[in-house]
Order: structure tokens, then C-alpha cells, then sequence
């Protein structure tokens, strides 16, 4: 029959379970092999608990209990951001808050996580955005999670006045056949302009958190909208030749794309009611800008 020691091997007591198991292995070790068994089950062997597992850094959905999870093609851009720690959606992550010797001090938000899909990983990504004393206060705050969702309502009106001007280059300037395929064309610069918007987004949200009375965040918005419009004008002229167009049909339709955006982003202004808060955030031209803007739309056709 087998040694005790077999024996033991292959009834092991519960409790020597972890231990047997060692054994086992440096035993397999020292006959020059290493082997291993394995086999399927019918049940779950281990419970599905949506990642909730008491992770104090993780954030946890609020209408689904679930904790986040960046996708293998993700990254803590300021849209994820702004979602996590703005939109009201998630409860945020025990060690987020903080404890009472930390009120008041300069802190860093840091989003670290391994991107992750379906059998894969996409790579560590991490973050980091500096808080003033002030922003740090309010950042968990219902003031955070208005202006932010101010600020993202007006990098998406921006957006669309560029979107809608390639588009309207790219069917030759015929505002009535614009088509699906021809949104598609603006792909690459609205790429580009959300990635300036990535970049400043925090910087300005600060700004605005740390401002005294709703008129002097609306200055700031002016500012952050003006500075974006400028972005979006440059790189509609740098994209312009890289837009297939009729050689006959490109100078009008070029006019005509050039200020389809201009007015784009006038009524972006307008419709954020920003616009008669624009000379407190910008220079002293911006009023001489927009007229002129105006007549270039007018003499365009």
C-alpha cells in the first residue's frame, strides 16, 4: 500500500490544505518534474460580484452596482474623469475623501487602473490633476458637477460648428447634400480639438471653482469658449486641403465652410449665453471680430 506520507497526500486535512499543496509541489520539484491537473465544472467556481470587492480606491456605479472599469482601449480622459468624480453617478471611492488632517492642503486627484477587455489588457494608464486648497473643497461638490457639465455642453458646441463646417467643405459646399459620409470626414479634426479640450479642461474647471459669484465663471467660460474657437478655426485651416473637394467647386466652398464656422461657433456663444460675457473674458477686439465674422457669412452666399 502507499507510504503515509502518500497517503497523506491525497487525503489532506482542510485545514492542511495550503500546506499540502506546497509540499506536494517541491516534492514533484525534486523528481525533476512539475505536473499539473485540471479539469472543467458545470458551476460557477467563484461568485460573479460585478468587481465590487471592497476595493477603498475603486468607484461604484450608483443605478447599477458595479464597480469601474477602464475598457482595454480607455483612458482617464476628462470626459471618464468628469464622469467618476462629477456627474453625480458615482459614489466615489472610500480614500477619495479626505480625512480631517488633509482639509485644506493642496491635493493631487490620481486615476491609476490596467485597461481591460474581453480576454486582454490594454496597458496601465494613469493621471494626475493638481487641486488647489479651494478646488479641493468643492470638487466633490454640486458647484463642480454644474460647471463641469457647463463646460462639456460647450466643448460640444464647438465641436459641432467644426464638425458641421468640414462637412459642408466636403460636399463641395452644397449645404443640401451634406451627408452621413461627409460628417464623417471631420473624424480627424474633432480628434484634435478634443484633445486640446482634454488639456484644458481641468485647468479651467479650477479656475472656475476657485472664482467669487456667477459673473466672474461666466468670464471664464467666455475665456475657455474663445480660446477653443480659436482651436477650432486653426485646425479647420490646417485640415482644409485634406478634405476631398472639387477642384472647379473648392474656393467657394471653402468660403462658405469658413464661415459656416465662424457662425457655428457665434451661436455657440450665444446659445451658452456667454456672448455678453465675452469682452470681460477676452481682449477689446472681440466685438470688432464678430462683426466682421457676421459680414464674411453674409458675403460668403
Amino acid at each position: 500500500g502507499p507510504s503515509d506520507r502518500e497517503a497523506d497526500h491525497r487525503h489532506p486535512e482542510p485545514a492542511q490544505c495550503g500546506l499540502t499543496f506546497t509540499a506536494d509541489i517541491e516534492q514533484a520539484r525534486m523528481d525533476g518534474k512539475l505536473m499539473a491537473r485540471k479539469a472543467g465544472s458545470k458551476a460557477a467556481r467563484i461568485a460573479s460580484v460585478n468587481g465590487l470587492t471592497d476595493d477603498p480606491w475603486a468607484p461604484v456605479s450608483i443605478e447599477k452596482p458595479r464597480s469601474y472599469t477602464l475598457g482595454d482601449s480607455g483612458a482617464f480622459t476628462y470626459r471618464t474623469l468628469r464622469e467618476l468624480t462629477m456627474s453625480g453617478k458615482w459614489t466615489p471611492a472610500p480614500l477619495a475623501n479626505a480625512d480631517e488632517d488633509e482639509a485644506g492642503q493642496t491635493m493631487l486627484l490620481v486615476a491609476e487602473a490596467f485597461a481591460r477587455g474581453n480576454s486582454k489588457t490594454g496597458g496601465f494608464r494613469s493621471r494626475v490633476v493638481p487641486m488647489s486648497k479651494t478646488v479641493a473643497r468643492r470638487m466633490l461638490t454640486t458647484t463642480a458637477t454644474d460647471q463641469s457639465s457647463y463646460l462639456m455642453d460647450d466643448i460640444s458646441r464647438v465641436d459641432k460648428a467644426l464638425r458641421n463646417s468640414v462637412a459642408l467643405l466636403a460636399a463641395n459646399g452644397l449645404r443640401d447634400e451634406v451627408t452621413k459620409d461627409h460628417y464623417a470626414r471631420a473624424i480627424t479634426a474633432r480628434a484634435q480639438l478634443d484633445e486640446h479640450a482634454d488639456a484644458m479642461f481641468f485647468p479651467v474647471l479650477c479656475d472656475i471653482l476657485e472664482a467669487d459669484g456667477d459673473a466672474s465663471r461666466l468670464a471664464r467660460r467666455a475665456r475657455f469658449m474663445w480660446d477653443l474657437s480659436d482651436l477650432a478655426r486653426a485646425i479647420f485651416s490646417e485640415q482644409c486641403s485634406a478634405i476631398p473637394c472639387k477642384a472647379v467647386m473648392r474656393p467657394r466652398a471653402e468660403a462658405r465652410a469658413a464661415a459656416a464656422l465662424d457662425k457655428g461657433l457665434r451661436d455657440a456663444l450665444t446659445s451658452s449665453g456667454l456672448a455678453d460675457h465675452l469682452l470681460v473674458g477676452t481682449d477689446a477686439n472681440a466685438a470688432v471680430r464678430n462683426h466682421s465674422q457676421e459680414e464674411t457669412y453674409e458675403n460668403a452666399g
